[in-house]
């Protein structure tokens, strides 16, 4: 009598190790190129991005300097509303040697009272008895544009002065004496690179205006404070004539721009 089950069903044999092993190194392989091809798109995701970032960053710092500049600016014209005439651009002591800088007079109204309740304006800037606050850095006298590493107390705003400027050492300035009109007129020009202290009693001429200006290698050029309290930008390429006229009061001249 034969067998019930004379032909036993037959079951695949189990994969051998090798078998086993070329499977992993297939997953791995397929694993590996779709990490390259994610690690590429990326790549190239963040080169096509980074010129749009760039441009953000320039026109936040472009933002913030034109801020700081129209800080100060309305900072000047409210002093000129409370004393009836713009700070000289220095004060003297007795002997007419340089104390201080206009910066300083407008501090109270860029709500840094503090600082200039606690200086001893009869001494200069640098005296024992007012280093410890002409050290001190004032925001609004700093820009992302004219970087301060060592987080000194520069200044990376400054007056163009001479005698027929706004700010001028000759002594203070009445709006009314604007004859060019304060839409017309400059007063403060940006600095891309500071050895100035904030409260040093100390600016550029107008032929170092000239310089600057012509000298930036940033094609959007240099921001300017108008004697409005409007805020400008003054391009490398800007004539010489054009930046004399920009800065004097009562040439009888303007520029377009």
């Amino acid at each position: 009598m034969s067998a019930p089950y004379a032909n036993p069903a037959k079951f695949p044999a189990a994969p051998s190790g090798g078998a086993k092993s070329n499977v992993v190194l297939i997953v791995l392989i397929i694993l590996a190129v779709m990490l390259v091809m994610a690690v590429c798109v990326i790549g190239g995701l963040v080169m096509l991005l980074m010129p749009a970032i760039s441009q953000a960053r320039v026109a936040a710092q472009r933002a913030m300097v034109q801020n700081s500049a129209k800080q100060i600016s309305m900072a000047l014209l409210n002093y000129e509303m409370t004393n009836r005439e713009l700070p000289a651009a220095q004060s003297t002591g007795a002997g007419s040697e340089p104390l201080l800088s206009w910066r300083v007079e407008i501090l109270p109204f860029m709500e840094e009272a503090r600082i200039y309740e606690g200086l001893q304006r009869n001494k200069a800037w640098d005296d024992p008895a007012n280093v410890s606050l002409t050290n001190e850095t004032v925001r609004a006298f700093t820009s992302p544009r004219c970087p301060d590493t060592e987080g000194t107390n520069r200044t990376a705003f400054v007056a163009v002065v001479d005698t027929d400027t706004v700010l001028r050492v000759e002594g203070p300035r009445k709006m009314r004496d604007i004859a060019d009109g304060a839409s017309n007129t400059a007063m403060l020009l940006e600095l891309r690179e500071s050895d100035i202290a904030w409260a040093e009693p100390r600016d550029v001429s107008v032929d170092e205006a000239v310089r600057l200006i012509q000298s930036c290698s940033d094609p959007g050029g240099l921001t300017v404070a108008m004697a409005d309290g409007s805020v400008k930008n003054i391009v490398p390429s800007t004539s010489e004539d054009d930046i004399r006229k920009l800065f004097n009061c009562s040439d009888g001249a303007a520029i377009s721009w």
